[in-house]
């Protein structure tokens, strides 16, 4: 396949209210089969909200809970990203599950849980340790990062140096402040995901939650990246919605041909373990 659609479903979720927000989840699902998406990708926390705080391990679940049952199923007509606190050996983890053919084939933990501000995600989640790559459909090779992972340089820097085609990264971005633009931290996210893309060689699909939440107010603005940090589609701020993106893998090859930066990681690895 020389390509693939990608929806970004920017919504809202009730804190706590899991069935009322799978609900969406579901029904936004149907929207992004109706757009004949390959693959619809959902914020960080959207099954459950994001500031739980003593909630958090009441609503933690196992990645093998019936309660995940309609995605795993909806996931047999379309392949979904969906996040939601995963319960692993009593902990609880801020996870994002990608979920294909009926399954769940790949979880991401949380690496960075922020502490500063408004947020104190220590106090209920333990970081995830780990980066790693799964296969797509067509075998294309993909990545995930949440929300905080993004704003390091060795997370995203990770995801190319194992090879993946594209990362996803699933977030709740509040709104700091507003500028002429829009949200202040839009520029911010906006060059972050445009930069990665294109220094990395790889498609960037940042999605993030919008609505009010304990206080909070998240800001939407999803986009997509190309390999050449082009933004092929950006979401509205403030508004729930469905976007899709063409992603063309053709692109990944004319980057690698113009600017062939990817097989150039090899010497560079090399020398970097010699230094250590």
């Amino acid at each position: 396949m020389d390509g693939m659609k990608v929806a970004l479903a920017q919504i809202n979720a009730d804190i706590g209210r899991f069935q009322h927000n799978l609900a969406k989840h579901l029904a936004y699902i149907q929207l992004a089969r109706e757009a004949e998406a390959d693959i619809v990708v959902f914020p960080e926390m959207a099954l459950t909200g994001y500031s739980l705080q003593d909630l958090a391990l009441t609503l933690a679940m196992p990645s093998t809970s019936k309660k995940l049952d309609p995605l795993r199923q909806a996931s047999q007509q379309i392949d979904i990203i969906a996040s939601f606190p995963e319960l692993s050996d009593h902990a609880a983890y801020i996870a994002s599950a990608y979920f294909s053919g009926g399954e769940i084939r790949h979880i991401h933990r949380k690496l960075y849980l922020p502490i500063n501000g408004i947020f104190n995600d220590r106090k209920d989640f333990k970081p995830g340790n780990h980066i790693t790559v799964f296969p797509l459909r067509d075998q294309h090779i993909a990545s995930m990062l949440v929300c905080r992972d993004i704003w390091h340089m060795d997370a995203s820097l990770r995801c190319r140096e194992l090879d993946a085609s594209i990362l996803f990264a699933p977030s709740a971005v509040p709104l700091r402040k507003i500028t002429a633009n829009g949200p202040g931290v839009s520029d911010f996210i906006d060059r972050t995901v445009q930069g990665y893309a294109e220094k990395s060689s790889q498609f960037f699909v940042f999605v993030n939650r919008v609505g009010f939440e304990e206080g909070i107010c998240f800001y939407g603005g999803s986009l997509v990246a190309d390999p050449f940090g082009t933004v092929l589609v950006k979401a509205p701020y403030l508004e729930e919605t469905l976007v899709v993106a063409e992603v063309d893998w053709r692109e990944l090859e004319r980057k690698n041909r113009l600017l062939p930066l990817s097989y150039e990681q090899q010497p560079y690895a090399s020398w970097r373990r010699e230094v250590a």
